[in-house]
């Protein structure tokens, strides 16, 4: 059984704007490392995944990856905290110069 979780936004069902495979794949650790893809928005669009997080203490914290296209953007990222993580989501929104649109989110990436 592998300890990571992957998660598609907007669903795994559909092509999804974001991939992201986290590990370890349980809430409770201070340490994740996170691998993501993140689409383009197309022409004129840009695409910004945020992943954010609150820590055992009552702290909060959130990681933000801009792709301004064209292309997909892959990379990793690593969350650090000084306190345990209870809770981690993710989005993905659309941006251009006039407006934000959400394509996808997951409150709870850990389910």
């Amino acid at each position: 059984m592998a300890d990571s979780v992957t998660v598609g936004l907007p669903s795994p069902s559909h092509k999804a704007d974001a991939s992201l495979k986290i590990s370890p794949r349980r809430k409770g650790h201070k340490r994740y490392v996170i691998r993501y893809t993140l689409e383009d928005g197309g022409r004129g669009y840009d695409t910004r995944l945020t992943i954010y997080y609150k820590t055992q203490g009552g702290g909060r914290g959130s990681r933000e990856i801009f792709n301004p296209g064209p292309g997909t953007d892959r990379g990793t990222i690593v969350i650090n905290a000084s306190k345990k993580i209870t809770e981690m989501g993710a989005k993905v929104e659309r941006i251009n110069s006039h407006d934000t649109g959400l394509r996808g989110s997951d409150p709870n990436v850990f389910s």
